[in-house]
């Protein structure tokens, strides 16, 4: 068009002329000259009458000025490059002379994806061919029937999502953008300030942050002979045992140092002595028939043994009541919670070890940002840096195959991983920072057309109705599905059966928790030990202003039957008078 204007300019000029030189004289800016606008007049009027065939076709004009009896031609960016597609011109007006139905079938999309559950799936049938499924095939779905386009997917060939490499080259979906192996790259793609400065985005589809996934602990479920064992630890046991057989002891002990326990009896021969009922198996059997609350018909009557049997009888009941408690407690409750709720809880634990996606944005964020509880995730990530996993799939694998792996992904990735797979367990968010958009090459013409799709999807709730097939909170690890009829079968995407499954979990009580009652009977313990020292100096002390068969029994006589532990009886012409 700039070289038809010269022409039309240079002819108009020939023609004022009658084919001689024309010399203007110079022009005034600052005052106004009548000659000048005759001249300016004139040759506009020439301008008018021209008439050439020039580059953009025949140039002429109306009485007007405007142009007239021209043709424009429309084109469409295809798969080939510009096609003409129809003409317009002022008179007939736009002439669509391709066919719509063969346009569109000419427009196909390459379109290059990266696997990621649940946004894309890769399915590989029998015959060899290759399916694709997911969020992000459904909402592309939705976007070529309102866009009228077709399209082709193909998987990354390095299985990257893109990154900046030291030489200044991009790898993954956003390097075959930019090489031109792909019109559009389709994932859980996040949209970064770098990646801006290199490829394009729609809108995005999806807003994310981050969660750590980590598998859940193995529960302890209720079932089996030994399942009473449960409710306390292997070291509560083993004090509970020592416990019992410290009150043995001190009961024995007391026993036999009590007066009042030894009672005067004939043997055999008819001779008088003092027999006690509480020998070692006796005091056992009284404290393991309490232990189970029991009856027996064996009273302890001095003060020390008493004493004693009312701390044993209070700590048995605690004990018992717990044990109780708790395991009814397990049986009727269902622990649907994570193991750790957020991220801090998750850091006070040790020994885990923390991953990311090798050379992805979450790692990037994370190594950039100053807030001081990403700086701690990111340390724990590089002690492992050449260890990194590659995908989401090779990440969520070894949380599930190694011990005590903590994986730090999207929210969108984990909430579905926690629903798919109820051994998983996940953090509340701990950050808000992403959002997953289509990526195309630089100036693509189909990128404003795809954020209106999206644009359009989300106001009518499609968008929301897909997300809801893929995140649909009352998924697979729901305990209350089956109470609720079930899921609807057309929001089952797989078409598979996941059973409910209920997790019953016992928390085991330890050492800790029962501090108190331990604490309580030790205390019984002493005392009850106390009182038999003191009872014993008390009746020997007090031995003169009575007249029983005591006062024939000196007290280092009495400490020294009492010591005989395998005797049950004192012959009293043992004792001194």
């Amino acid at each position: 068009m700039l070289y038809d204007a010269v022409k039309l300019f240079a002819l108009s000029i020939a023609s004022w002329g009658g084919g001689k030189t024309v010399q203007l004289p110079s022009i005034n800016c600052r005052t106004k000259n009548d000659a000048d606008a005759t001249r300016s007049s004139a040759l506009r009027d020439i301008m008018k009458k021209v008439a050439f065939d020039g580059l953009t076709g025949t140039v002429k004009f109306d009485e007007h000025g405007f142009r007239k009896d021209f043709q424009l031609y429309v084109t469409e960016l295809g798969t080939d490059g510009l096609e003409e597609i129809g003409t317009w011109s002022p008179t007939s007006g736009l002439n669509i002379t391709k066919d719509e139905e063969e346009k569109g079938d000419d427009v196909v999309l390459r379109i290059v994806v990266m696997p990621s559950r649940p946004f894309v799936i890769v399915n590989n049938d029998e015959d060899g061919s290759t399916k694709y499924s997911g969020f992000c095939v459904d909402l592309l779905q939705e976007l070529s029937v309102m866009l009228d386009f077709k399209y082709e997917l193909h998987a990354s060939y390095d299985g990257m999502y893109g990154l900046l490499k030291e030489d200044g080259q991009w790898n993954g979906m956003v390097g075959e953008l930019i090489d031109g192996k792909a019109d559009l790259a389709m994932a859980d793609l996040t949209i970064t300030e770098q990646r801006e400065r290199a490829v394009d985005f729609t809108l995005p589809f999806m807003s994310t942050g981050l969660a750590i996934v980590t598998k859940k602990g193995e529960p302890l479920r209720p079932g089996g002979i030994w399942s009473f064992f449960l409710p306390l630890t292997r070291e509560v046991w083993v004090y509970v045992i020592l416990a019992t057989a410290c009150t043995i002891f001190v009961m024995y002990i007391g026993a036999r140092l009590s007066f009042r326990e030894w009672t005067l009896v004939e043997d055999g021969k008819g001779e008088e002595c003092m027999e006690n009922r509480f020998n070692l198996f006796n005091c056992f059997l009284f404290v393991v028939t309490t232990l189970l609350h029991q009856r027996i018909t064996l009273d302890p009557r001095a003060p020390a043994t008493r004493v004693l049997a009312g701390f044993w009888y209070f700590f048995t009941f605690i004990i018992l009541a717990i044990i109780v408690s708790n395991l009814c407690e397990s049986i009727l409750w269902e622990d649907e919670g994570p193991d750790y709720d957020t991220a801090q809880e998750l850091l006070r634990a040790r020994g885990f070890t923390y991953l990311v996606v090798q050379h992805g944005s979450t790692q990037k964020f994370l190594h950039d940002s100053k807030v001081p509880l990403h700086q701690r995730i990111s340390s724990l990530v590089e002690r492992n840096y050449r260890n990194l996993p590659t995908s989401v799939s090779d990440g969520l694998q070894r949380v599930k195959d190694e011990d005590k792996v903590a994986f730090v992904m999207e929210t969108a990735s984990a909430a579905y991983a926690t629903q798919e797979d109820c051994n998983f367990s996940r953090t509340d968010p701990f950050v808000f920072h992403a959002a997953y958009g289509f990526a195309t090459p630089r100036d693509s013409p189909y990128r404003s057309k795809l954020s209106e799709g999206i644009l359009k999807l989300q106001e009518n709730g499609r968008l929301q109705w897909i997300q809801q097939r893929w995140w649909n909170p009352k998924r697979f690890c729901d305990s209350e599905e089956e109470e609720d009829g079930g899921r609807d079968n057309d929001d089952d995407v797989h078409g598979e059966d996941h059973s409910q499954r209920e997790t019953v979990e016992i928390r085991q009580l330890h050492g800790a928790d029962l501090a108190g009652a331990f604490a309580i009977l030790y205390m019984g313990l002493i005392l009850a030990g106390l009182l038999a020292i003191g009872e014993l100096f008390y009746v020997f002390s007090t031995r003169a202003n009575r007249d029983t068969h005591l006062n024939s029994i000196a007290v280092s006589d009495h400490m020294k039957q009492a010591g005989f532990v395998w005797k049950r009886s004192m012959d009293l012409s043992d004792m001194r008078m």
